[in-house]
């Protein structure tokens, strides 16, 4: 049977990668024997990275909690599953990492590798568009690993490459650029021969002409799969494959992700920006996979972090590329009527011309990416301070449950609309999300777990940020620790300020509210400032704060002070963490500026 290829579904989250070869590289030069092979989930439980099915009664509340789960406590959980093939579990754990080419981990090698790719991306200042372009570049169908996406199957494609083709092909071919998020869903993951490109575009075009494109999704899968009858679950599949190499991809740079509204399709594009050195690189490769002999060269491919050869290896193609992003800099700053200066005071003197050493150049073509990224930033901010009909719509959003509930609607997404927030209202000195972002200031992904999803610093107090779509006995076990770390962590370092931390969900779980009663009141951090607030709760704020900036035009951030302090002091005037949370919800209910 025909298969749509994938990147991994075993990590939905490209990041996620880098935890889990932290811990195989616990194991490194031992072989991946069936008893490391448990060792290795065993200890992916114990970091709380996997959670299997089946808890034992009386670790249910340890695994949904912030405690620390001992090495035998999560051996019981594992060995609780009752797994057919328990060294199966590690096998399939470690996956990804020998896929993606971060490590050499399998059942018949001689010993674990890290590889160099893997070590870089191990490094505490890594590179992410450099460490995924070094391994997507790789993925290839057949190879010696693989037996589900082999050659006898009909595989015969680079599929990173050869998505960039038709990506490029079919914007020469049609007005409309980029793929929706049906389109790539369908038409990406079912392309399995790096020379059917031209086919898979004249299907795409036939499928935009359609007026009942769902009836063509469902016959063009039913041939597809060689199904008369086909489950819907296979085209569900379909778009989550989609959704996940998406994820993937975009981490290169090379792809441009926008959305016509907070929750609808995303369409992906070709980023402009990369011009020059997607073109090389499809002028270059052709999507066509490399033949290997054996499972050992395959390794040593693998394993060489220089390669394949990339066309910027050559100082003439690296040349053009920063000549490429100085025009793009140059068109940007004249467009928006800004100077340089400030993004860059040494960007007019940096000469770098051929006679330069090739790490120097590419120096300069970091430091260039890094100028435009700040230029779009700063445009993006700019452009959002007190725009009233973004707030306006901002509130909306929050005053929706629904939309906040929706599986469209991901963790990155309700992070960047609390940065965007607290961007419009515009009296911070400096706003900082934590969560990785693309070449424009769009979110990437959702922020690391070792940091809080967003900083504001304001003239006489900071907010550290945290919001979760966590809601129930979930919320309160799992939630709730995290932050308050983070808050004394940033405490340590702001310590001549008020800090306040401000932690927004859906809704606020009893047991939330009860914790940081407690911690307020001094708990293993001591006394914190902490600010338990729902979406809808939120809104009601914002709609007083959209009045205020209409008629006054300037937000005075000591409103939200002194809110903060408010909220704060009602625990004083509160006997147990329910009386609390109820003076919370009459003050939002009845605040007035």
């Amino acid at each position: 049977m025909t298969l749509p290829w994938s990147i991994t579904t075993t990590v939905r989250n490209p990041l996620r990668n880098r935890d889990f070869l932290k811990i195989i590289s616990e194991f490194e030069g031992q072989k991946f024997d069936e008893k490391v092979q448990v060792m290795f989930q065993v200890r992916l439980i114990e970091e709380k990275l996997y959670k299997p099915n089946k808890i034992p009664p009386q670790h249910q509340n340890l695994i949904n909690s912030n405690s620390t789960i001992t090495n035998q406590v999560a051996k019981e959980i594992f060995d609780f599953n009752q797994y057919l093939d328990p060294p199966m579990r590690g096998r399939q754990s470690a996956n990804p990492l020998n896929k993606l080419g971060f490590a050499i981990a399998r059942k018949n090698y001689d010993k674990i590798i890290i590889t160099p790719l893997g070590k870089k991306f191990l490094e505490d200042e890594y590179d992410i568009s450099y460490i995924f372009l070094k391994s997507l570049i790789k993925i290839q169908f057949p190879n010696p690993w693989s037996t589900s996406f082999a050659k006898e199957k009909g595989f015969n494609i680079n599929p990173f490459i050869s998505t960039l083709h038709l990506l490029n092909e079919i914007n020469k071919k049609s007005d409309t650029h980029g793929l929706t998020q049906s389109e790539f869903a369908v038409f990406v993951p079912t392309l399995n021969k790096f020379d059917g490109i031209d086919d898979q575009i004249k299907k795409i075009q036939k499928y935009r002409k359609q007026t009942n494109k769902k009836l063509f999704i469902e016959n063009f899968a039913k041939k597809f799969f060689n199904k008369e009858k086909l489950d819907k679950k296979k085209i569900n599949d379909l778009y989550d494959y989609g959704d996940n190499i998406m994820r993937y991809f975009r981490l290169t740079n090379y792809f441009k992700v926008s959305k016509s509204h907070l929750l609808g399709e995303w369409r992906l594009d070709l980023d402009p920006i990369k011009k020059e050195e997607i073109n090389q690189i499809i002028n270059k490769f052709n999507g066509k996979p490399l033949s290997f002999t054996n499972e050992d060269e395959y390794i040593k491919y693998l394993s060489d972090i220089n390669q394949p050869v990339l066309p910027w290896e050559n100082k003439d193609n690296l040349l053009k590329i920063i000549n490429s992003y100085k025009k793009i800099i140059l068109k940007t700053l004249k467009e928006n009527k800004l100077k340089i200066e400030n993004f860059n005071k040494t960007f007019e003197k940096i000469d770098f011309s051929s006679n330069e050493p090739k790490q120097k150049l590419l120096s300069i073509r970091d430091n260039f990416v890094d100028t435009y990224k700040n230029i779009k930033n700063y445009i993006n901010f700019e452009m959002m301070k007190y725009d009233l009909n973004q707030l306006k719509k901002k509130i909306e959003i929050l005053s929706d449950t629904k939309k906040i509930n929706s599986r469209d609607f991901k963790p990155e997404d309700f992070e960047k609309l609390f940065v965007d927030i607290f961007t419009i209202l515009n009296d911070s000195k400096k706003i900082v999300p934590n969560y990785p972002i693309d070449e424009d200031g769009e979110p990437l992904s959702h922020a690391s777990s070792s940091k809080p999803d967003f900083e504001c610093f304001y003239k006489y107090f900071n907010i550290v940020g945290e919001v979760t779509k966590q809601q129930g006995g979930n919320q309160w076990m799992t939630e709730t620790i995290p932050p308050q770390q983070h808050l004394d962590n940033f405490e340590k370092k702001e310590k001549n300020k008020l800090n306040f931390l401000l932690f927004v969900a859906p809704t606020i779980h009893e047991r939330t509210y009860a914790q940081f009663y407690t911690s307020i009141k001094g708990g293993a951090y001591g006394k914190q400032k902490i600010i338990p607030i729902s979406t809808s709760q939120f809104a009601l704020i914002l709609k007083e704060f959209y009045k205020y900036i209409s008629s006054h035009k300037k937000f005075d951030s000591n409103l939200l002070k002194n809110i903060f302090e408010n909220l704060v002091d009602l625990v004083n005037h509160s006997k147990v963490a329910s009386e609390w949370s109820n003076s919370m919800d009459n003050f939002f209910n009845n605040y007035k500026i």
